[in-house]
Order: C-alpha cells, then structure tokens, then sequence
C-alpha cells in the first residue's frame, strides 16, 4: 500500500485522500498519547477542583467564581461564527495552532497573587477574567476543530469500545494527578502549591499540541459550497429534527451536570471535608469511570448507544439525592462522599460513551460534520455557562437559608440538588425521543443483566477474549451456554463460526442450553441447512431442546428434504418435541412409506409425543419386530405415553428393570381397586404370587383375567388394542410377552390410578 507524501517525518495527506481504516488503526496509539499527556494538563489547570480551590484562595465569591466558571463554556457560543472558516483551512491546522496558544495563555494567571498584592482585588480579578476568557475562546476553536477531526480518524465500528479506552486511560491518567494534586496541597500552605501545578499543566499541554501532530487528516472540507451566511451554514443541522432533540437533551443534562462543580465546596463548607479530602473525591469519580469504561463501551457498540446514555442519565439524576443524605461532619462523611463519588464517575463515564457514540455514528452526517459539531458545542457551552452563573447567585442570594426536615438540613445547596434532579428528568424525557435505529431498548438492555447469570456471563467473555487451545475453548464455550445470560450471544455466535470441528459441536450444545433469542436459533437452523451432516444432526437435536417455534417450519422442510437420514430423523424427533400437531400429517406420511428402521423408530418417537392414537397398533408391531432393547423400550414409552401418564411409567419401568418379577409382584399387590368394581381380591393375590415366583405364562393369564374385567365396558381403543396384542402372546416366556406385560401393568395402574 502506499504511504501518504512525507513532510518532516509526518505523512500529508490531501484535501480529497480518505484515510483507510488501516492507517486509522496504526495511528489510534497516538491519539492515546495525547489523550494522556492532555488529562494532566487540564487537570492542572482549568478543569477539576484545584481551580476551583484557586479562585476560592483568592478571595472570589460565589457569585464572581461562578462568573468566572462560566466563561469556559460562555465562550463556546462563539462556535457558530468560525465553523465555516474551520472547513475552510482544515480541522488539522485549527485544532494544532488554536491548542498550543490556549496553554501559552494560561501561563500568566500564576501572577494573580503579585497583582493582588500591588494593585488590588479588583485588578487581580480583571487579569483572572481576561486570562480566562482569552483561553476560553481558543479553548473553543480547538473544541469546535478537534471534533471533525476525531469522526474522521477513529474506525465506527470501535468508537464506543475505544472510547473506552482512551477514557480509561484519562481517568487513570486523572486519578495519579489529582491525587498527587491533592496530597501536595494537603501539605502545603498558601497560594504557591496551585502555581506550580498551574506551570506544570501548561507544559503537558504543549506536549500535547506536539503529539496531534501526529494524526493524519484534519484536511479542509472538500466539494462543499461556502455558505453565505451564518443562518445558511447552519440551515442543514437545524432542520435536522433528530439531532436538535439530541442537542436539547444533552443540553439539559448539561446543564445539571455543570452544577456539580459546586459539590467541592458543599463537601468543604457543609459536609467538613478538607480542601485535600475534595480534591481525593475527584479521584473517587475517576476510579467509578475506569472501572465501568470498558462496560460502557463494550455495551454502546453491541447493543447500542441510546440505551446506555439513558441508564446514565437516570444514574445522575439520582445523585443530587444522595448528596442531600450525606450526613455531615461526621466520621464516615468522607466514606459516603467517597462512595457517591464512584457512582457519579460511572454514571459520567457511561454517558460520555453513549452520547459520543451516538452523536459521531448516528446523528452526525461527515460531510457538514463542522456546523453540526460547532452547534451542539454552542449549546453545551451556553447550558455550561448559565448553570455556573446561576449556580453561583443562587449560593450566594439563598446563604441566609436554614432549616432542616428530619435530621436532613435545609440550604442553599439543598436547592441546587433539586434543580439538579428537575433538569436532569427533563434531559431524560428529551432523549428518549431521539431516534436511533438498530438498537435495543432501555428495558431491554436493563434486561440483559438481569437474565441468566451475569456475573459468570462477563467472566466468560474476559476468558473468551483471549485465545486459548481447543480443549480450553471447548470448555469456555460449555460455560458460555451455562450463563444463559443474553450478554453472551455474540460469542456464542462467534464459536459457531470457530475454524476447530468440535469447539463448533459444543457451541451448538451450549445454545440449546441457552435461552432462546431469534440471533441463535437462525444460526443454528443455517448449520441444519448446511452440507455437515454430524453438525446438522446436533443442530436439529438443538432446535428441538431450544424450544423456539420460529424453527419448526426449517425443521419440517429438513425432515423431508434433507439428503441424510440421520438429519431426517432428527428434525422428526425435534418437530415431536416441540408439540408441533401441524407435522402429524408429513410424519405420518414418512412412518407409512419409509423402511429405514432409524427414521421409522424416530416417527414413532415423534408421534407419541404428538399424542396420535392412530398407529397404535403399527407402533406395537414395530416394537415386538425391534431387536434392539433400547430401541424397543423407546416404543414401549411411545405407546405409554399414548395410553397413560409418562413420569408413572418410567417409574414402573425402572423397576421392572432392577428386578421384574418381585416389583411386578409388588405393583399387582398393590393395585387400589375401586368398590364399583367385581375384580376377585384372590385373582390379585394369586397373580401377585405368580409374578414373586416367576412363573411368567401363569402370571400373564392372571393378569390378562384382571385386564378383562378391568376394561369391561371401558370405551378405550388403545386399552382394547393392546388386550388383544397380550393375548395373542400369552404362550411363550419370552421377549416380546414380558414387554406387553411391562405394558400391561402400566395399563391396569393408570386405570385404577384415575378411579
């Protein structure tokens, strides 16, 4: 294949060159890098508590660090005036030069102390305020440019698990620093420990400008006529009736969430917490996002974007709740705060994926990717920057509140809970609008972890990832099935399609013992239909222990037109099994005219379950003609099953088996006969004898005598049948007399049973 033009050691790449997915793939470690290297650097610097604690050290109120906050995501309103210009020099170029500048200009906030100290308050805060809002609006035009970028050199088909990864990566990334963060304040004193981290920052984020370098693409748009205005550039994504629903739920869970950033200071001010202990929970938020990453990830591109955005959604919705129920000041407040913590990391992990996913793969159409992002940016930004406005006044406006309901306090931030959960529910109804084809639902989804074993289902599929030897893989797949856990299907599916005989052979077993889904049972009916007659024989077996209907009819096309007997007889069997009376004519058909003795045995069996009294006699026939003792004793359960209860005859037969003549004995002995009947209790007793001292012919006139009298009058066909069989087999101690006797005994219990 050949390589893009090398400039400077980094390849070129064209305005109208597609990447392929190979080069996408090869360059995803470098993404990664960056996605490292940039964590420590935001982390440092604008994002995350440390700030937050920098402006507080300053001296800020709530109502000016709100102000402040929201000059961040203020300023991305702005992303609707340069999107144009963005297509117009490329992603690439935009994102490079628009990222360096933003950390370079962060670098003079470390002088907000000395300007303090020379000329005020108030002009310390007018240099924080332009710092930021200079940073801010590069901040934007990296934020608008980055994400085209990204749609174009990330495969879909791995978003939602590479996501996974590179948020696992920043959330590690984010642990190590935060916490190392939180232990340097925590032992020291003033305002110097936040300068130092506010330099170290910027340097990683110029290593990060340096690693996007990396990356290929980022050309200008091609073949896209500029637009002539603002209104006209944006016309295609706000007619987009889908994607605006996205954008106003996302926005309103924005809008809640951006609230969380005055947590840190209810933890200080009301919980007690130290400034070292909240810095630590940012931590707890972290380890909750890496440990449910891969899951989220995983999810989002099996079963679907919506469904895990919504869980999550539903998850932040409940935080404000538990916020409220923290007890405070108290020895496990930090324990509690921490457990929180770990919720709201998984709960913000899993709608990053989701609704990352969703917006690239779904929402999002490549070519006029840059207005569609720089609009969904705008809105975060303007939801980002309203909550942090307004979170700050009413902290500050609602201070004086106080109160308590139970042993639970009544403030300021008890206020900012409620709006909390009022915009999360409203995020929530929104969304669930938001159209996306091909995914499962949330009650679906939920589902899936409930069904089976869960637990051993996600063991399974980390084993499963790594390749193993047959015998071991044979042995993942048997636990695959064991799960009976819908999370599993696809590599249930997956072995099927495994290159080894018999790790293909066990993965049909382990999907008859799974739960039916309509994924497995049309696998297994292609393999029926397949040219391998041991698989398709197993998989006819598998059909009929699956249960599913949606198989019969391939089942009755293979038990007449298949080319193999074997599979023939099978698929009789399974059509047998699954109670399917709309096969009796075609198996009927097959019992008349065929002479294979395999497919005539499988007929019978097949008929019996089916309950059809009319070739009682030709299934006796065949059982006396059968010289194979399993075979005859199948026969003789197919004719029980027609005349009788089958659990009470395969007790009668197992003891038959062990020892026939003293259980015989014992079974006629005792027979509950009803008053309304003339049977002779001595008749009973003598032919009880009969049988403990093994007189067979003896016995069986006795018990033909009983017969008798027990079906006089009896308007039963079968019973009639079978009287006139036994008695043509009276004479003779020999096979086929002790089978119609086995038989026969079974008769005579069930009538008396039902009297």
């Amino acid at each position: 294949m050949s390589m893009p033009p090398s400039e400077n050691g980094l390849p070129v790449y064209k305005a109208d060159e597609k990447i392929t997915t190979a080069e996408k793939l090869r360059n995803l470690p470098w993404y990664l890098a960056f996605v490292a290297s940039n964590s420590v650097a935001i982390n440092l610097t604008f994002i995350g508590s440390i700030f937050v604690l920098y402006l507080n050290e300053l001296g800020f109120n709530k109502t000016l660090l709100g102000a402040v906050l929201s000059l961040v995501p203020f300023v991305n309103i702005f992303s609707i005036f340069i999107a144009d210009k963005i297509s117009e020099i490329g992603a690439r170029k935009a994102f490079l030069s628009s990222f360096a500048i933003r950390f370079l200009i962060w670098l003079p906030i470390i002088l907000s102390p000395w300007v303090r100290q020379q000329f005020g308050q108030v002009m310390m805060a007018i240099l924080v305020i332009v710092i930021v809002f200079v940073f801010s609006f590069f901040r934007m035009i990296s934020s608008v440019s980055i994400m085209p970028w990204n749609q174009e050199i990330i495969p879909k088909s791995i978003r939602g698990v590479f996501s996974a990864k590179q948020l696992a990566i920043s959330n590690a990334i984010n642990i190590l620093t935060v916490a190392l963060a939180g232990l340097y304040i925590a032992r020291s004193e003033g305002i110097q420990p936040f300068n130092i981290l506010f330099v170290i920052g910027v340097i990683f984020g110029l290593i990060s400008a340096w690693i996007c370098t990396r990356f290929p693409g980022g050309s200008p748009k091609q073949g896209i006529e500029k637009p002539s205005s603002i209104v006209e550039n944006f016309r295609i994504p706000v007619k987009d009736k889908n994607y605006m629903r996205f954008v106003h739920g996302i926005g309103w869970i924005t809008l809640a969430e951006s609230l969380f950033s005055y947590v840190a200071l209810f933890m200080n001010e009301e919980i007690g917490l130290s400034a070292g202990n909240v810095v630590l929970l940012q931590t707890g938020v972290m380890v909750g996002g890496v440990l449910t990453s891969f899951i989220w990830g995983w999810a989002s591109d099996r079963y679907g974007s919506k469904p895990v955005l919504q869980i999550n959604m539903v998850l932040t919705a409940i935080l404000p709740i538990l916020w409220f129920i923290t007890p405070y000041r108290s020895n496990f407040s930090f324990i509690v705060a921490l457990g929180i913590s770990l919720i709201q990391g998984a709960s913000q992990m899993g709608r990053n994926i989701g609704g990352a996913r969703l917006l690239y793969n779904r929402l999002v159409p490549i070519k006029f990717s840059t207005p569609y992002f720089a609009l969904y940016n705008a809105n975060l930004g303007l939801m980002m920057g309203l909550s942090q406005v307004f979170g700050g006044i009413l902290l500050d406006s609602l201070d004086n509140i106080s109160g308590s309901i139970r042993q639970f306090p009544i403030n300021s931030y008890s206020i900012l809970f409620g709006l909390i959960l009022i915009f999360s529910f409203i995020g929530i109804m929104v969304i669930m609008t938001v159209k996306s084809e091909g995914e499962v639902s949330v009650g679906e989804f939920v589902s899936l972890f409930f069904k089976g074993n869960p637990l051993l289902a996600f063991e399974s599929l980390i084993g499963y990832s790594r390749p193993k030897k047959e015998r071991e893989t044979i042995n993942l797949t048997e636990r695959l099935g064991r799960t009976q856990s819908y999370l599993v299907i696809d590599e249930l599916l997956s072995t099927l399609k495994d290159p080894r005989f018999f790790v293909r052979y066990e993965a049909i077993i382990s999907i008859a013992r799974h739960h039916p889904h309509p994924k497995l049972t049309e696998a297994i009916i292609e393999i029926l239909n397949g040219n391998d007659p041991a698989l398709s024989v197993i998989s006819a077996w598998a059909l009929g222990r699956i249960k599913d209907p949606k198989a019969l009819e391939a089942l009755r096309h293979s038990a007449v037109h298949s080319e193999y007997r074997s599979v023939r007889a099978h698929c009789v069997r399974s059509l047998g099994a699954l109670g399917d009376r709309e096969s009796i004519p075609l198996i009927l058909a097959l019992f008349q005219n065929e002479t294979d003795r395999g497919l005539l045995q499988a007929c019978a069996s097949a008929l019996g379950h089916l309950g059809e009294a009319s070739v009682f006699d030709d299934l006796i026939d065949l059982m006396l003609s059968s010289t194979v003792k399993e075979n005859r004793d199948e026969l003789l359960l197919t004719l029980a099953r027609l005349i009788g209860n089958e659990d009470d005859f395969i007790l009668i037969h197992r003891q038959l088996t062990e020892d026939f003549f003293t259980n015989a004995s014992i079974i006629i002995h005792a027979l509950r006969i009803g008053t309304d009947t003339d049977l002779d209790p001595l008749l009973i007793s003598t032919c009880s004898s009969e049988f403990a001292k093994g007189n067979m012919e003896s016995a069986s006139q006795m018990l033909l005598e009983i017969s008798h009298r027990l079906f006089e009058g009896a308007d039963n066909a079968l019973l009639n049948a079978l009287l006139h069989r036994f008695s043509t087999h009276i004479e003779g101690n020999n096979e086929n007399l002790r089978n119609l006797s086995l038989l026969m005994i079974f008769a005579v219990f069930s009538i008396t049973e039902n009297k």
